[in-house]
């Protein structure tokens, strides 16, 4: 007979209240409301609809006066208060995807990142990462595969602003 093993709920390791910003804030407000709150993910509303959720690696490709929505790429994941956190990582994983909105009764009540689902975890859950150095953080599929927001910008070719040590 095999030992029960208690694995955490959502509703046990989410951040809560939400730090959710209207979709049309722009990025560059966005990204002074994530370093004011310290989070690095926010639901964007469009007046009670909820759209979806924005990592501050999203708002890289955007300008900076543009509305945060442009930077919206999928409908937010979410998973309710007494899903555990396998079900979180599973579903992130599946939609690239680095966290997903808690609810209750349908409404969101918190968030849960892929850090905090990790740790929760401890760490004893496969999990995708970074094809290039490994990390697990700010995640999105391009040209050159899975990679995180350091190796993509070093992926780049050269910007004509960009010093390469030669001679000017």
């Amino acid at each position: 007979m095999h030992a029960m093993v208690h694995e955490p709920t959502l509703e046990s390791v989410m951040r809560s209240p939400i730090q959710a910003v209207r979709a049309d804030t722009s990025v560059v407000d966005a990204l002074l409301i994530c370093e004011t709150r310290g989070v690095h993910h926010m639901p964007l509303f469009d007046g009670t609809t909820l759209l979806g959720v924005v990592c501050t690696c999203d708002l890289e490709d955007v300008a900076l006066d543009a509305p945060v929505r442009r930077a919206l790429y999928h409908p937010p994941i979410m998973l309710d208060v007494a899903a555990h956190v396998s079900d979180a990582l599973r579903c992130m994983g599946e939609e690239i995807a680095g966290s997903v909105l808690v609810t209750r009764a349908g409404d969101p009540v918190g968030i849960v990142t892929r850090e905090d689902a990790l740790a929760a975890a401890n760490d004893d859950i496969a999990d995708f990462h970074c094809e290039a150095c490994g990390a697990r953080t700010h995640l999105k599929h391009g040209v050159r595969g899975l990679l995180c927001s350091d190796c993509r910008t070093s992926s780049l070719p050269p910007g004509p602003d960009d010093d390469l040590g030669g001679s000017g």
